[in-house]
């Protein structure tokens, strides 16, 4: 028995599964035919190669690749582990050839992309002109996870902050109502700069931009922006003087029961009330007072109050005399004593008005630089006066002394040309120094008392001048406003 022979074609479902089939032949010569017989056909499958892993990364950065389908793999870079380590510095592509144990081969690759850096530069504000250019990099992760690069460079703030401190004037002329008190306002503001801005007064935990209930002193406001910008100012709150009055009694006559005064308020602001004896007093600043101890008291429109005590007696009508016809020498010190029969008196006063604290008491003192009379009027408590003057002549004498000599070598001794004068002289206007020639070697800059001159130490541009006679020239003022001009020469010796 022969067999023919042929060629049979078999269809695979799918290259990676594993397939049966089976095929029947039956022999056959002419008209004859064997038994059939049945084969096994095994269709054995391709890996499933596949790469697994990451196929954008930031530069520089590491990452893995897994292959999968095989038992055995090889790695276009060589490598025969399932995975390996890629850092690659461009975009790269990568190839695995995966062996099943069939010793199927397959193949699958996968580029890896490098994704793009990014990077931006922004302009930063500073005050200080030094750091104008100079810049900074700052670092951080952008959406993709990748560095980001930011470069800031620093240009100059466009304007100027500037910080004021403005005392708020709300009692008549001053910031604070009375002398002492602590209800003073300060208000700060600001402009240019950045805006956004911070106040930081010198008062401790004082942040806003008023500072209120202050008293008197000097306060500092410094105010920052947005920049960190700062800028300071200053404010200078003055209280007022003391709130004090004088008061003034009338002349009534002998035998009254009362007796009239009138209030002479010493600063505050009108309009005043005036109580006596703590009960209100409707006559404004002139009222009737009895015989007694009272106690007058005046407040001003701020609530600013002084007091003071009166005692009112009228006892008989008085007498009063002073010494005779006096002189003093102008810039010293008059002394007057008044000799009265009273021991007690309503008021006492004097004309000119004395230097001393005591303006009702007998003795005075003064520092006349004019001649003129002296008065002095008492008044009893009943209101009779009595009064006496003495014409005092006041003697100009200009007690200047000028040395003619000095020795300027540094021993401690007389070593700079000085002035002294008495207390008839007040300021030193004007001095001027030349040597022989009539050149100026020496000009007082700005008047000055004369006793606080320091004097000159003989020297011209930081140079000792030579041994020789140099001739000065002064202008001075007395203390009663005369002026007076001496000239004449000083020798310098070493």
């Amino acid at each position: 028995m022969s067999f023919g022979s042929g060629d049979i074609d078999f269809t695979v479902l799918s290259p990676n599964v594993n397939q049966l089939g089976q095929i029947t032949v039956t022999p056959q010569l002419g008209i004859c035919s064997g038994p059939p017989e049945t084969f096994n056909i095994f269709a054995i499958p391709l890996p499933d190669a596949a790469i697994l892993g990451e196929n954008n990364i930031c530069p520089g950065s590491e990452t893995t690749l897994t292959a999968t389908g095989g038992t055995s793999y090889l790695w276009s870079t060589g490598e025969t582990t399932p995975s390996i380590s890629i850092q690659p510095s461009t975009a790269t592509t990568y190839t695995a050839t995966v062996v099943n144990n069939y010793g199927c081969i397959a193949h699958d690759s996968i580029e890896v992309s490098l994704l793009a850096p990014t990077s931006s530069t922004i302009n930063g504000e500073t005050c200080d002109p030094a750091m104008v250019g100079t810049t900074t990099t700052t670092v951080i992760p952008n959406a993709a996870g990748c560095d980001s690069i930011i470069t800031t460079t620093l240009i100059l703030a466009p304007s100027t902050i500037i910080a004021q401190a403005t005392p708020q004037i709300a009692f008549g002329q001053f910031p604070i109502s009375c002398n002492g008190a602590s209800d003073g306002t300060v208000l700060g503001t600001a402009s240019g700069g950045a805006g956004q801005y911070q106040y930081v007064w010198s008062v401790p935990g004082q942040t806003n931009s008023i500072l209120d209930g202050v008293g008197a002193g000097v306060y500092g406001l410094t105010v920052t922006d947005a920049n960190q910008c700062t800028a300071t100012s200053s404010a200078t709150l003055i209280d007022p003087p003391p709130f004090t009055f004088d008061y003034v009694l009338e002349n009534p006559a002998c035998g009254a029961t009362q007796v009239f005064a009138s209030i002479l308020p010493n600063n505050g602001n009108p309009p005043f009330a005036v109580s006596l004896d703590g009960v209100p007093t409707l006559g404004g600043l002139t009222l009737s007072i009895s015989e007694g101890n009272h106690l007058l008291a005046l407040t001003d429109v701020n609530g600013c109050s002084s007091d003071t005590s009166i005692i009112v007696d009228l006892p008989e009508p008085p007498t009063i005399s002073l010494p005779a016809d006096a002189s003093v020498t102008l810039g010293e010190t008059l002394v007057l004593e008044a000799h009265t029969n009273l021991l007690a008196w309503k008021d006492l006063s004097w004309n000119p008005v004395a230097d001393s604290s005591c303006l009702d008491c007998l003795s005075q003192t003064w520092a006349p630089i004019v001649s003129e009379t002296y008065e002095v009027i008492i008044t009893d408590p009943a209101g009779c006066t009595a009064s006496a003057s003495v014409r005092v002549l006041v003697k100009e004498k200009i007690d200047l002394y000028i040395p003619n000599v000095f020795s300027p070598n540094d021993d401690g001794e007389n070593d700079f040309w000085t002035l002294h004068a008495g207390p008839s002289v007040s300021n030193l206007d004007a001095l001027m120094i030349f040597d022989r020639w009539g050149e100026m070697l020496f000009q007082l800059e700005a008047p000055i008392f004369i006793n606080d001159w320091p004097g000159w130490d003989g020297n011209y541009r930081g140079d000792p001048l030579n041994p020789g006679v140099y001739v000065f020239y002064l202008e001075a003022t007395l203390v009663n406003g005369g002026k007076v001009q001496q000239k004449g020469d000083v020798t310098l010796i070493r």
